[in-house]
């Protein structure tokens, strides 16, 4: 639930939550992806969004 808010919230806050995502991404030195969004009709977005919270933790 946490992450599905997070994933949201970077991908629609173009202003505030990207520009901080991108400058954390280049400080750990991480490419700079978005996160995937939990979809309820394709039963592998969870997962993606799973797997990609745990690589950019």
């Amino acid at each position: 639930s946490k992450i599905r808010k997070l994933s949201f919230g970077i991908i629609h806050s173009t202003t505030i939550l990207l520009p901080a995502w991108r400058v954390l991404c280049r400080k750990h030195k991480l490419k700079e992806r978005l996160m995937p969004r939990d979809v309820r009709t394709r039963w592998n977005s969870t997962y993606d969004m799973l797997c990609f919270a745990v690589k950019y933790r």
